[in-house]
């Protein structure tokens, strides 16, 4: 599997379904984990050169688990502090949530910047937002390499009154690829016409 993948045979499920099994499934699914180094370096680089409008945070964080190395990467690009902050859990009917990271220290606050790699609806964005709060964090900003465009920006930006920045949108990076030739006229229209739903 590529770093973005087409759905030869149905389709994918992505963080929306644990919220409404009834929304169309995704014709593509993008892989962000397990990256070489280099890549997320690069990964690094690309985010830190998003303007920063003023934000000063203290800290960044990644939503595990793609987000954590992405932010390792980006703390080493801009010399802001890493720290381990959110882990992966389970509600209690087996649905996956994030959750404050138990073991984090005490002198672990302040002003912090969220990393992660793809926003959809926005779900885990929220959880990550309000696990942080609860420990006492003041969260600046969600930086996102890939916003799929399914409503998650405006949503978080709405209901958390939290700036969510990205690299790139996924229009963006399908019209390349359609212009380079690595996606076909047929993948990009499903994507778009999915994108429209």
């Amino acid at each position: 599997m590529g770093i973005i993948d087409f759905a030869q045979e149905g389709e994918f499920a992505i963080k929306e379904h644990d919220f409404n099994p009834e929304a169309p499934l995704s014709p593509l699914y993008i892989n962000l984990r397990n990256l070489p180094i280099a890549i997320s370096h690069q990964i690094g680089l690309a985010m830190a050169q998003i303007p920063e409008d003023g934000l000063k945070p203290e800290w960044c964080v990644g939503i595990p688990d793609a987000g954590i190395p992405l932010a390792i990467s980006y703390a080493t690009v801009t010399g802001i502090d890493y720290g381990l902050a959110l882990q992966k859990g389970i509600t209690t009917d087996g649905k996956r949530k994030i959750e404050p990271y138990t073991r984090h220290p005490s002198y672990f606050k302040g002003k912090v910047r969220i990393i992660d790699d793809v926003m959809s609806q926005g779900h885990s964005k929220i959880e990550a937002v309000n696990a942080l709060r609860s420990i006492g964090f003041e969260p600046t900003d969600l930086t996102i390499l890939i916003d799929r465009e399914q409503g998650g920006k405006a949503y978080v930006e709405r209901e958390l009154n939290i700036l969510v920045r990205s690299v790139f949108t996924l229009t963006q990076l399908l019209d390349y690829y359609l212009r380079t030739g690595q996606v076909t006229q047929e993948q990009y229209v499903s994507v778009m016409q999915y994108l429209d739903t």
